[in-house]
């Protein structure tokens, strides 16, 4: 996939940024931790130990208080990781934003099918305590807004 950042991007707040970062490392298969991060800035790199200096989004809020994409290293040079049950894939915000975009979540719906999905459309494979519990918020959050 093609980095959803560019250098020098502008970013409204955090939460856009945090999606994109979430959407690339589902779609590459990798994880990404907070290295640094406080009100003005924020250092993204990658989760697995030795490729740390070479995947990396650092942004910071410039002159008009807004996110900018300061430093953006796409290259990867972790080989043969294995891959870890906290993955971005398994983590509630990624899932509950997600899985309504394939799927019309109800009580009727197996977590089965939410787990083919995911499987179908993103080629991950997903714990299924984390979409039991996306399926329950979903459908809790629905019947809220009804």
């Amino acid at each position: 996939m093609n980095a959803p950042i560019v250098l020098g991007e502008i970013l409204r707040d955090w939460s856009i940024l945090k999606e994109k970062l979430e959407g690339w490392a589902v779609c590459d298969h990798f994880a990404f931790r907070v290295k640094n991060k406080d009100q003005r800035r924020a250092d993204y790199v990658c989760w697995m130990e030795g490729c740390s200096g070479s995947w990396r989004v650092y942004v910071s809020k410039n002159q008009a208080d807004e996110i900018e994409v300061k430093v953006l290293a796409e290259r990867h040079t972790c080989i043969s990781r294995q891959i870890t049950p906290w993955e971005t894939y398994n983590t509630q915000s990624w899932l509950r934003r997600t899985v309504p975009e394939h799927l019309f979540v109800t009580r009727d719906m197996t977590i089965h099918e939410i787990l083919e999905s995911i499987q179908f459309n993103y080629g991950v494979a997903v714990n299924s305590e984390a979409a039991r519990l996306a399926r329950a918020s979903l459908i809790h959050d629905r019947i809220e807004h009804q």
